[in-house]
């Protein structure tokens, strides 16, 4: 037809020539001058027909591959069409592409790699159209021209003369290499030259070799230099060698290649070209279990190798998700094979082994569950075996880093974690943190230390780390690192669900009650400084469900009278017990509490309760007797009776707040003393002998911390609702407290937004009518710095 005649004139006359060839065509005698810009649109015009044919041509040998080869003219299947196909793989710049050109460059390869896999599909079965395929292959790689680099290998990178021993073109003629190696017909060729695949790809990595070789001497300060270009081309050989195909032997062989000279060359190697070599190595199955058996003999190889494969796998989405478990499953299961590094007491080995698990650990997290329980068991102990190393505390911060991975293991290998991690506690942490000096090395290494339990706990959720936290916290009473513990324990109880968050705080609860085992400084501290931290800040189901299992003893304790012999012990447990029963009122709405329908009330009362309102009564009539206690000028235990006082009435104010809203009851159980019937109220709370001092501002940097500041929040939001359009107006007159007198104080601007001295328009006032029940809409809770003076820290 006429296409494929004028497809044969094209590839005789024109495609491997240049503009002059197409000027010829038609005045031969005359000769032409052609401008630059002329000789560029002749040669993207001549290049884009080339790709068309390309794209032609391997559609019809994929579609129709018989007919292509029957009803398609001979001629057209000529020398001249499979010497511009190989051209344009190994030289495409010799044909007119415009190599600079990136979107060019990008899709030439695409266009000649389809043709050329096409070819190598359909026309093996034409023995006279391959034959001629070969020759032209054979003819552009190993003809001893300019694009034969087979013959020339291998090649000398580097030194004086690196350079001048490197092929003109290199770049080029690897890729279009690469192009027939994808296409499966640069292995024949290379058997019609008579030269076999290996001894080709070990000629490549001697020529790479002979570049890190000349690296080495350059790192020992010896004679040697590689140039930018040399370490290029040592790249690209590289890359042919891996796309020909390198044993797993021989690559490990290369990779562990250490001379006395030259010292450890395969590192340098993969260091050099780790990108190459990484995206190779993933897809190399037997490679990881050929390293894995080195492990022992080159430990800082093996570690430096297989660490940067999981960095590089981390890094990489699509290489993650398609390699990542079975990489990770691979190194755990063959875990055993590295045991001397932590056997043999080498710290550096040590931490390479830890180093290497938490980078399976980050690529996989769950790597650790989904591995057998040998697997698991030969872990954890060599985790535990390094927890439990007289090594210095620096050394244990980096091994506490993949902590969190362990927590969710199963509880047999969490009591052994448990084990270690106590021991580790018992061995190097002093008995309280005030022993250290600040900012001395030791001291921010156990901080660390610390830091990395707290992480874990918070992201792990594991009780098993809040007990050994809680054996750190409790020995002493304020702990160097408290603010950062407290926030941590914040973060726990906000981020774990009901049922975790309500076993987490019934764990601090439990060595609460446990008189026997503790002393009563760590029992007051487990259950102000864990539990309560922890029930100000969990759920309100977690904090429902936990009083509702534990309210029958809270309340025994409470009701329990107080013995001589046992004072200390009942007056600790006491004091928490309303602190516990401070954040219940505060914190639960009165349905939840003092209802018919209250699973807490219930529990209290045995499954059968009358009014309702058992427990709201117990536990004021308990608060009002507590707080009012005629000690007789009784002074033992004089402070902590007062705490235990002041615990009392700070429960009784919640109740009160949370079921009362008549006048009445707060004079009664919270402002009315009555001596003549031995109930004292302020000489129990207040320290009758104390000297109280207020540093003037200039004095001293004042401490302040958040408190709560809840009701102004409650009387804003009703305010609000009141206040909305078509509101009726209040009824009663809004009464404003003035504090005209503190105007030109500091405190007077610290208070205004607590009074009501701005005015209304600032702050509108809660209806008083009967129709507004303030217990009918939730409070809000809010937060706010105030100064950590006497007055303020008071109680």
């Amino acid at each position: 037809s006429c296409l494929f005649s004028s497809v044969q004139f094209f590839l005789e006359s024109l495609a491997l020539g240049s503009i002059e060839a197409a000027a010829l065509c038609f005045d031969s005698s005359v000769i032409s001058v052609h401008t630059p810009l002329e000789v560029e649109e002749y040669n993207r015009a001549k290049c884009d027909l080339i790709l068309r044919l390309f794209r032609l041509l391997g559609n019809l040998l994929n579609l129709h591959p018989k007919e292509a080869i029957s009803c398609v003219p001979k001629l057209f299947w000529s020398s001249k069409l499979f010497q511009l196909v190989v051209s344009c793989a190994i030289h495409p710049q010799t044909i007119g592409f415009n190599v600079g050109d990136v979107g060019t460059m990008d899709r030439v390869p695409k266009e000649v790699l389809g043709v050329l896999k096409a070819m190598a599909a359909h026309l093996q079965s034409e023995v006279e159209l391959w034959n001629v395929l070969m020759n032209q292959i054979v003819s552009e790689i190993a003809s001893g021209g300019t694009w034969d680099l087979i013959s020339k290998l291998p090649l000398v990178i580097g030194g004086s003369k690196g350079s001048a021993n490197i092929p003109p073109h290199l770049d080029a003629v690897v890729k279009g290499h690469i192009l027939l190696q994808k296409a499966q017909l640069l292995s024949p060729a290379l058997v019609k030259t008579g030269k076999s695949e290996g001894m080709v790809v070990q000629k490549l990595l001697d020529s790479v070799l002979s570049s890190v070789n000349c690296l080495a001497k350059t790192s020992h300060l010896e004679q040697g230099t590689v140039s930018p270009a040399d370490e290029m081309a040592a790249a690209q050989l590289l890359e042919l060698a891996l796309v020909i195909g390198v044993p797993s032997t021989g690559l490990v062989d290369c990779l562990l290649h250490h001379t006395d000279k030259e010292g450890n060359v395969g590192l340098l190697l993969y260091q050099t070209f780790s990108q190459t070599l990484n995206s190779y190595l993933v897809t190399d199955t037997k490679f990881l279990s050929l390293m894995m058996q080195m492990s022992c003999k080159t430990a800082e190889l093996v570690s430096s190798i297989l660490g940067g494969l999981l960095d590089y796998v981390t890094k990489d989405k699509s290489l993650k998700r398609q390699y990542g478990s079975q990489l990770c499953s691979g190194i755990l299961s063959q875990w055993t094979l590295m045991n001397s590094w932590w056997t043999g007491g080498n710290n550096e080995y040590q931490l390479a082994a830890v180093s290497l698990l938490k980078r399976v650990l980050i690529l996989e997290p769950k790597a650790l569950l989904q591995a057998s329980p040998a697997e698991q068991e030969e872990v954890v102990n060599m985790y535990i075996a390094l927890l439990e190393d007289k090594a210095p505390l620096s050394f244990k911060s980096k091994v506490m880093e993949p902590l969190q991975y362990f927590a969710a293991l199963p509880e047999a290998f969490l009591q052994k974690l448990k084990g270690g991690l106590t021991k580790m506690v018992g061995y190097q942490f002093p008995l309280k943190s005030s022993e250290l000096v600040p900012s001395t090395p030791h001291y921010i290494d156990y901080i660390s230390v610390l830091d990395k339990l707290l992480n874990a706990m918070v992201a792990s959720g594991c009780q098993v780390l809040l007990d050994v936290l809680m054996s750190v916290l409790c020995r002493e009473q304020r702990h160097a690192h408290e603010d950062y513990i407290q926030s941590s324990l914040i973060m726990l109880a906000k981020k774990c669900s009901a049922s975790t968050s309500k076993s987490a705080i019934g764990l601090a609860y439990g060595m609460f009650v446990n008189e026997r085992d503790y002393p009563p400084e760590a029992r007051r501290a487990a259950a102000e400084r864990v539990c309560l931290t922890m029930m100000r800040h969990c759920s309100e189901v977690a904090l429902k469900e936990f009083f509702a299992d534990h309210i029958c003893q809270i309340m025994s304790l409470v009701e329990e009278k107080l013995n001589k012999s046992t004072l200390e012990f009942q007056l600790v447990s006491k004091l928490c017990c309303f602190q516990f029963l401070d954040v219940l009122f505060s914190r639960l709405s009165l349905p939840l509490i003092g209802s018919m329908e209250s699973k807490i009330n219930q529990q209290y009362c045995k499954g059968d309760p009358k009014t309702g309102k058992e427990l709201t009564q117990a536990v004021t009539k308990a608060g009002h007797d507590a707080k009012s206690e005629d000690l007789h000028g009784d002074k033992t235990m004089y402070e902590l009776r007062r705490q235990y006082h002041c615990a009392a009435y700070n429960m009784l104010t919640a109740v009160i707040s949370c079921t009362q809203n008549k006048l009445q009851f707060y004079t009664g159980f919270l402002f009315k003393e009555e001596p003549s019937k031995g109930q004292y109220l302020w000489e129990n709370l207040v320290d009758l002998d104390r000297e109280y001092h207020f540093a003037a501002e200039l004095e001293v940097p004042i401490d302040r911390k958040s408190q709560m500041t809840a009701i102004r929040d409650e009387v804003h939001a009703l305010s609000t609702r009141d206040s909305s359009p078509g509101a009726a107006s209040p009824p009663f007159p809004r009464r404003y407290l003035s504090s005209q007198y503190l105007a030109d104080s500091s405190l007077g601007a610290d208070i205004s937004q607590y009074d009501f001295s701005t005015g209304p328009q600032a702050y509108p006032v809660v209806s008083t009518s009967p129709s507004s029940d303030a217990r009918e809409t939730p409070f809000f809770v809010s937060e706010e710095k105030v100064e950590q003076d006497a007055l303020n820290t008071h109680g």
